[in-house]
């Protein structure tokens, strides 16, 4: 996630700057730092799969080769997803606990974003700050989540996209344009592209952009490998 700012109204030409950035990345990279540094020394961060995730051996032994390759590696992040300050946002702890684990990293790292760039998110309220923000298949709807019926509307909000771009501008109040983007394996790049553009067409003058994809289970790439 990344702040760019630019100025409203300004041509298509116009530099636009980035000045600051959050990440949860494979390879415990959790800063722009450390992403610096894992890309410098080549670092691999595929990995053979930890067996408290799923058992890849069993899923791979009723695969061709070169699919069960593909499924005994993968890119995972450290630490516990569900792990969430739910008062820092505002959030009771049912609602949060329904929150998709990529709504509660784009909330996180957002925030993370804004004090990278030297812009506090109380300086930020009330502000035109746009939200593009690239978001790929909710793993609690595929692997058959489900709520009981006092529940039920967190588990609603807590898994739509566009509801997590929403909650976003909502909790830290920002009143600009709002975009979740999905075109798969493009989405970030294509919020990026939109976030760009915005100042320059004088919708916003600052904008937060960037994307999340977290699967929580082995489906989707099973299916896509075939």
């Amino acid at each position: 996630m990344s702040a760019k700012t630019g100025s409203a109204g300004s041509s298509a030409a116009e530099p636009v700057a980035v000045i600051g950035g959050s990440c949860r990345l494979p390879g415990g990279v959790d800063s722009l730092d450390s992403l610096w540094d894992l890309l410098v020394e080549e670092q691999e961060t595929a990995k053979p799969v930890p067996t408290d995730r799923w058992d890849a051996e069993a899923i791979a032994a009723g695969l061709p080769d070169r699919m069960a390759r593909r499924m005994r590696l993968g890119g995972f992040l450290e630490g516990d997803l569900g792990a969430f300050d739910a008062q820092a946002f505002g959030l009771s702890g049912t609602e949060a606990n329904w929150l998709d684990p990529q709504h509660r990293l784009l909330l996180m790292v957002a925030w993370e974003a804004c004090e990278n760039a030297g812009m506090p998110i109380d300086g930020l309220r009330g502000s035109q700050t746009g939200v593009f923000a690239g978001m790929y298949a909710m793993d609690n709807y595929l692997r058959g989540h489900r709520p009981d019926q006092d529940s039920s509307a967190y588990w609603y909000s807590g898994g739509m996209h566009g509801v997590g771009m929403g909650r976003l501008s909502l909790m830290l109040d920002l009143h600009g344009p709002n975009m979740g983007v999905d075109t798969a394996c493009s989405s970030s790049l294509a919020a990026v592209h939109l976030a760009c553009q915005a100042p320059r067409a004088g919708e916003c003058p600052t904008a937060l952009v960037g994307g999340v994809s977290a699967g929580l289970g082995p489906e989707v790439g099973a299916a896509s490998s075939e």
